[in-house]
C-alpha cells in the first residue's frame, strides 16, 4: 500500500481528469482484483510476482497503442480510444 492513497484511489483520480484519463496504467498487485482492474479503465493486470518477460511485453502493447492513438487523434483531429490489454498474469 501506498501511504495516503492506494493504487485504485490513483487509477480513478487518473480516469477522472480530462487531462490524464488517457495515460495507460498497469496494475501490479498482490490482490486478485483483475475485474475491478478493467471496470476503472487499467490498460493492463499483472499479479504478484511478476514475470518480467510478461511486463516487458504489456509495457511495449502500451506504448504501440499510444503511439497509434496519438498519430490517429494528429490525422483526424480527434482522440482515439484504445483496446484494452485485460486478462494476463505473470507467469
Amino acid at each position: 500500500m501506498m501511504p495516503g492513497m492506494d493504487g485504485w484511489a490513483v487509477l480513478r483520480a487518473l480516469k477522472r481528469s480530462p487531462r490524464l484519463q488517457r495515460i495507460p496504467v498497469l496494475m501490479v498487485t498482490l490482490v486478485e482484483e483483475r475485474e475491478m482492474a478493467q471496470a476503472l479503465g487499467a490498460a493492463g493486470y499483472l499479479s504478484k510476482p511478476v514475470d518480467q518477460a510478461r511486463l516487458c511485453d504489456i509495457v511495449q502493447r502500451s506504448v504501440r497503442r499510444q503511439k497509434k492513438t496519438s498519430e490517429e487523434g494528429d490525422e483526424s483531429g480527434q482522440s482515439q480510444s484504445t483496446e484494452e490489454e485485460h486478462g494476463h498474469t505473470g507467469g
